[in-house]
């Protein structure tokens, strides 16, 4: 198969469709199509949301979709190898430059005088009254950040209001206010059995904890929504609507449904693609 943006352009000029019609018909900028058919692939798009473009377009134009995606993902492949094989080699006198005598004698020169200002000038520092305690490694941040997450899961939909205080969750914390004059609590709503309830009415609401970019797609493989969502931003959709959700870091979208935390759409740092989102999700 030829390059992934020729065939798709050949096809569409086959097809006598312009390049207006498609951004109109998918949802994707001009200026994005008009790269993908000329194989220069923008470098401010994730390649996980270039590869739902590439789907998509394939789709619309009646191709098969995965030869073309796995295409693709080819293509880039090979074009990351040639890059790497174009850098070029240190030269031989750089490296006999850092060799010379006049660059050891600098380097002993330097050393000598640091060791010296630490062991006879500084040494009073090197011997605190506290206690120094080291740095968390990278590879526990998410395992703390999954712990914090669970715990306020649990606090929000565990948390028995009283009849006199309202719950508004802030940010990282919960704020317990006064009931404020006039608001009836004594009456409470009966919750439809299983049998009455349905997809419509199951609403999905996603509340970004951090900047995340995002794609939701429908059954037809339309985007309906393409953007990068910034930090508290919320987006809702009914669970009928069958969106798939595409996200580079799972870890940052909080999933409710009917306002109840269901927990994270994935782990955090996990890129996730075509996730469909049901009644019963719990993470």
């Amino acid at each position: 198969m030829e390059f992934v943006g020729k065939y798709l352009k050949k096809s569409r000029i086959a097809r006598k469709i312009d390049i207006e019609t498609v951004t109109k018909n998918l949802n994707i900028s001009f200026d994005t199509i008009e790269k993908i058919e000329e194989d220069e692939f923008p470098e401010y798009l994730n390649k996980v949301y270039l590869t739902g473009h590439i789907r998509a377009y394939a789709k619309y134009l009646g191709l098969n979709s995965n030869e073309v995606v796995k295409q693709f993902k080819v293509q880039i492949s090979f074009t990351r190898n040639n890059v790497l094989n174009e850098i070029p080699k240190p030269l031989v006198k750089e490296y006999l430059f850092l060799m010379s005598p006049k660059t050891v004698s600098l380097f002993s020169i330097i050393f000598i005088s640091v060791s010296f200002y630490y062991l006879f000038i500084k040494s009073n520092d090197l011997q605190p009254n506290y206690s120094i305690l080291p740095d968390l490694p990278e590879n526990f941040q998410s395992e703390i950040e999954e712990i914090e997450m669970n715990t306020a899961l649990n606090t929000i939909n565990n948390l028995d209001f009283s009849n006199d205080k309202f719950g508004i969750l802030n940010s990282d914390q919960i704020i317990l206010i006064d009931k404020p004059e006039g608001i009836e609590s004594s009456a409470v709503a009966s919750l439809p059995s299983n049998n009455e309830l349905s997809d419509f009415n199951y609403q999905i609401r996603l509340k970004f904890l951090k900047s995340t970019w995002i794609q939701l797609r429908n059954e037809q493989d339309q985007i309906i929504l393409s953007k990068l969502m910034n930090i508290n931003d919320e987006y809702s959709y009914s669970v009928a609507d069958n969106y798939r959700l595409t996200a580079g870091n799972a870890g940052n979208i909080l999933v409710l449904i009917n306002d109840k935390a269901r927990g994270k759409a994935g782990k955090n740092g996990e890129v996730i693609e075509s996730l469909i989102i049901h009644s019963d999700f719990d993470n």
